[in-house]
């Protein structure tokens, strides 16, 4: 068995091949030219949530769970991997689950090994730790724990540590992102001098299917790459990363490779802020910058304010291949590896919350473009000021007076308001809702249901039939947020028949949303799914807990749309790249709609809220 794997660190990589020379004739910046087909993969998030992890009196806890999987890469080549899942159910993923936690707090990180081979440990590079040369055995965890302030600001790896096969398991893909935001500036990646509209996590690495194969065997002086992964994923499988004219892009490099990366963004300049999470006294521009194996690499870069709807800017490797495995059609090799692009959709991103997530009353000023009096004729002339707030902070309220003739109504444009229905059951009954399906034989108002408040309500599952309130107050909606609290309270949900608990349909009764919840090995998990043309997207499951949690919701309709996840406040996933555009929302149903056979029990439901554009939060 060969162990020894040494990391390039140093030189600079090959010259650019020929079909790079093909990307800087056929992707130069705008849009996108035919010969490269777009990304087919989900998006990476172009704003990551504020942090990960349970919080508990000043403790952040983070778990991972290593264990076995497979990889399925561009032409269905499926390899076995080892990898970190975010739950003890969840599968394996490359690159493990991105770890956010804040400067100033006390953070562990709690290692599961489910099933690999050998005893495994976990390292961070660029923090103090003492090595762990011992690790642990499958079916035991170890706890890695840092001190208040202990992590410094930044960006960096975490992965297999210092055993005696760690450098096999790194390669096999056991790795991650860990980004440790600064304390008192948001959206800063360190200081105020390094603030950002979007941010996205670049992890790179290879695949030697002839390593992954056999790794205990495997002569590591043959490894020789065949695909080229971002995040996991090899064009045209790459998510994009969905931003908007004028933005400050930071992008969070981390190379958990074996060999070194040059990575630049065609038609923009690059500004290197800090290297494996250590700021640099004087940051400067480039155009693509190599970043060694196991080295991480902080970089804004602004997309033009005067960039169209649409536009993509190639983000790529600048000194590598850009194939897979060398896959041709007919006498042309496929364009493929670290590939993929910085997208203006066609819908603007669906708002996401910052590093401090608001959670001011959702009852916000009405979005009017323009700051003129709304639509009323009257039957006197009339010079009355209109004050109209504005969300635009260029256009000022005045009380300019308005002149209107006799039964001369003024035409304004004005945006529909952006709350669209709040209710948490206070009234003690459901005559806020449209209607109540099957009340009261199986849904209730009652105080025991009530989350911090008197009311809420109680969904009795019995005989494979529930019951569920429906809101008919959103018209043919293009954005649509919902936030409403959930308790499964026990019920015995089945594990393979993931129940409905929000739906969102259309005019014609279509589904267009859904946030689903499912019991597996004995732990209650939450998902969405969304319909698009030609099927349907899910996002992951993720594990809560039998109590009372914040599952909010944001989609929209669109060529190129997106569908975000939050649990507790926290970003859990975002899908993009989807093709909603035939989709609007007409009415929604909150309550157990689904696979109910064999379910048992009452469900909780409190506080649910709705927006057309805004964030919501617990």
């Amino acid at each position: 068995m060969e162990t020894n794997i040494q990391r390039t660190r140093n030189g600079r990589s090959v010259k650019l091949l020929i079909i790079v020379a093909m990307v800087l004739i056929f992707g130069t910046t705008s849009r996108f030219s035919p010969a490269v087909a777009a990304p087919r993969g989900s998006g990476l998030a172009a704003t990551l949530p504020a942090a990960t992890c349970a919080l508990v009196s000043g403790t952040r806890t983070c778990d991972v769970w290593a264990k076995t999987g497979t990889l399925t890469l561009p032409g269905a080549v499926t390899v076995p991997i080892w990898g970190y899942a975010d739950s003890s159910g969840g599968a394996a993923s490359l690159p493990g689950p991105t770890l956010i936690v804040n400067q100033g707090e006390s953070v562990n990180i709690v290692l599961h090994n489910v099933n690999l081979p050998n005893a495994t440990a976990l390292t961070f590079p660029g923090q103090t730790q003492v090595p762990d040369i011992t690790g642990v055995t499958a079916g035991n965890s170890k706890t890695y724990s840092f001190g208040a302030g202990a992590l410094s600001p930044g960006t960096y790896l975490y992965e297999a540590g210092l055993t005696s096969t760690g450098p096999i398991q790194t390669a096999m893909g056991l790795f991650g992102a860990l980004i440790v935001r600064p304390t008192g500036c948001v959206n800063c990646a360190y200081n105020a001098a390094t603030t950002f509209d979007d941010e996205a996590v670049v992890v790179l690495s290879e695949i030697d299917p002839a390593f992954n194969a056999a790794p205990t065997t495997f002569n590591m002086r043959n490894f020789a790459p065949k695909y080229w992964l971002i995040n996991g994923k090899s064009f045209p499988d790459t998510g994009t990363i969905n931003t908007t004219a004028g933005n400050r892009v930071l992008l969070r490099y981390a190379n958990a490779g074996v060999t070194q990366h040059s990575m630049g963004v065609l038609g923009l300049r690059q500004t290197v802020l800090a290297n494996d999470g250590k700021p640099l006294n004087y940051s400067y521009q480039t155009v693509a910058e190599t970043i060694p194996a196991g080295a991480t690499l902080d970089a804004l870069t602004t997309i033009p304010a005067s960039a169209p709807t649409d536009s993509r800017y190639t983000l790529y490797e600048a000194g590598n291949h850009l194939d897979n495995n060398g896959t041709r059609t007919g006498n042309m090799i496929n364009f493929g590896g670290m590939l993929t692009f910085l997208t203006i959709p066609a819908s603007a991103p669906i708002p996401t919350p910052t590093n401090t997530p608001t959670t001011a009353p959702i009852n916000t000023p009405t979005n009017t473009p323009i700051n003129t009096p709304t639509n009323t004729p009257t039957n006197t002339p009339t010079n009355t000021p209109t004050n109209t707030p504005t969300n635009t902070p260029t256009n000022t309220p005045t009380n300019t007076p308005i002149n209107t003739p006799t039964n001369t109504p003024t035409n304004t444009p004005t945006a529909a308001p952006n709350q669209i229905f709040t209710n948490g059951f206070e009234s003690g009954n459901f005559a806020a809702w449209s209607s109540a399906v099957n009340s009261p034989s199986r849904i209730t108002v009652t105080t025991t249901a009530g989350i911090s408040s008197t009311f809420g309500m109680r969904a009795l599952i019995s005989g494979g039939t529930s019951g569920y309130v429906q809101d008919t107050s959103p018209t043919s909606e293009t954005q649509y947020h919902a936030r409403f609290y959930f308790n499964p309270n026990g019920a015995t949900i089945q594990t393979g028949n993931p129940q409905n608990i929000l739906v969102a349909l259309n005019a014609s009764n279509q589904n267009v949303f859904q946030v689903q919840t499912r019991r597996n090995n004995g732990q209650y998990q939450i998902r969405a799914s969304v319909a698009r043309v030609g099927g349907t997207t899910i996002t992951n499951w993720y594990t809560i807990s039998n109590a009372y949690h914040s599952i909010e919701v944001a989609w929209q309709a669109g060529t190129s749309a997106s569908i975000s996840l939050y649990i507790d406040g926290t970003l859990r996933q975002t899908l993009t790249g989807l093709n909603t555009n035939a989709l609007r929302v007409d009415t929604v149903r909150l309550g157990p709609q689904s696979n109910l056979g064999g379910v048992t029990g009452a469900e909780y439901f409190d506080n649910f809220a709705s927006t057309r554009t805004t964030y919501i939060g617990p």
